[in-house]
Parts: structure tokens; C-alpha cells; sequence
């Protein structure tokens, strides 16, 4: 089972996201609404001595950073756009989640212990730099917002006159 794109003939995909936005201003953007669909699909290895297949379950509760990549866009008079994002069959994925064999049915799913769940177009190793670059700015990002909450209170004092005067 698969879904068609509304935009492109024969263009067939397992998830497809329609956006519909009103464009106010060059700077300004409204989404009147979205709507994702999607269908049962499994990942598989493109090496032919690879057979087996991996069943995804809830791929949108996965974060998909840049899974959807076949963009497709349709123009709308009176300042309405519309947007169709659409994975495709046989586009390379990555998945990251908990793997659970179901009656001799590899599933990959999120996991239960509220890890992140990821499909993406990067592979493994990619995957693995932006998220370690991620947290290094969450991290430097925190150190700064410290230094200044504890920095900011003794200047307050000081000015105040209340830490004692030279």
C-alpha cells in the first residue's frame, strides 16, 4: 500500500505531509492547515544478500529530521501556498528505536524508556555528529546562561553597596 503525490504523476511514498499557508507578508506566514498521512512501511538493506526487512511502527511519533525529502510545492492564487513533503518509495532511511521481534516480525518502534525515536535520511554516523553537536551547544548554551545568572546578582550587590566598600 502506498500513497500518491497530489502534485507529481507517478510519484508514489509511504509518508506524505500536505501544508497549506496563507502569506500575509514577505516576513509573515499563517498555517490555515496540515495534514500527514502515512502507511504501514518497512526499511529494508539495499545489499541483495541482506533479506530481512524491519516493520515501522508510529513513524510519526519518530523525529524526522529531514526524512521528508521530496518537496513538491503548488502555487495558489490570493497568497495561499501549498505544500506537499512527501518519503518516497526506496529513499534511504535510517531508523533508531527499540527493535521487537512480533511473531517472527522484526518491528522497529519508540522506545519505552522515552529515549528519542529518529527516522532520517542521514545515516548512522551523521546522525550520531548532529546530535553530539547538539548537545555541545546545549551545553556551552547552559555554561553561558550560568555564568551570567551568578554574575549578575554579586553586580547588583556591589552596586547596591550591600558586599562593603574599599
Amino acid at each position: 500500500e502506498t500513497l500518491s503525490s497530489q502534485f507529481v504523476d507517478n510519484c508514489k511514498g509511504v509518508i506524505e505531509r500536505l501544508t497549506l499557508k496563507e502569506e500575509k507578508m514577505v516576513w509573515n506566514q499563517k498555517v490555515i492547515h496540515q495534514r500527514t498521512n502515512t502507511v504501514p512501511f518497512a526499511l529494508g538493506s539495499h545489499d541483495d544478500d541482506i533479506a530481512a526487512t524491519i516493520r515501522v511502527v508510529r513513524p510519526l511519533d519518530a523525529s524526522l529530521s529531514n526524512v521528508i525529502g521530496h518537496f513538491i510545492s503548488g502555487e495558489r492564487p490570493k497568497g495561499i501556498h501549498e505544500t506537499e513533503e512527501m518519503l518516497r518509495l526506496g529513499d534511504s532511511v535510517t531508523g533508531v528505536g527499540e527493535l521487537v521481534l512480533d511473531n517472527n516480525l522484526i518491528k522497529l518502534q519508540p522506545p519505552k524508556q522515552g529515549f528519542q525515536y529518529f527516522l532520517t535520511r542521514l545515516d548512522y554516523e551523521s546522525l550520531l555528529r548532529k546530535q553530539g553537536n547538539s548537545v555541545r551547544l546545549w551545553r556551552i548554551l547552559t555554561l553561558l546562561f550560568g555564568v551570567a545568572a551568578c554574575s549578575t546578582p554579586s553586580c547588583d550587590l556591589q552596586h547596591s553597596g550591600l558586599l562593603g566598600r574599599k
